[in-house]
């Protein structure tokens, strides 16, 4: 049985804060000994959020807004919610 803990999915919150260290200049190793279960290594390959708060709560209440929207396929979001075009 391996001693490593396993890995875990980091929340937004997480992210946001390992991105900070990161522009700070600390080291993968000491940004992932500050939370709990998660390696160097998703440290280093974290990547900054696709879409800013705001957008993301755009295209949410977009969603929301109706059943049709809710049911619609991602492949139809693109065309059809404004902000994808």
């Amino acid at each position: 049985m391996s001693a490593t803990p396993k890995k875990r999915q980091l929340t937004r919150d997480e992210g946001i804060q390992i991105l900070a260290f990161r522009r700070l200049g600390m080291t993968y190793e000491a940004i992932a000994k500050q939370f709990r279960n998660v390696s160097p290594y998703q440290v280093e390959y974290l990547r900054p959020p696709f879409i800013t708060d705001d957008q993301l709560q755009e295209l949410t209440t977009f969603v929301c807004a109706s059943t049709r929207n809710r049911r619609l396929p991602w492949e139809r979001l693109s065309f059809e919610y404004p902000m994808c075009t």
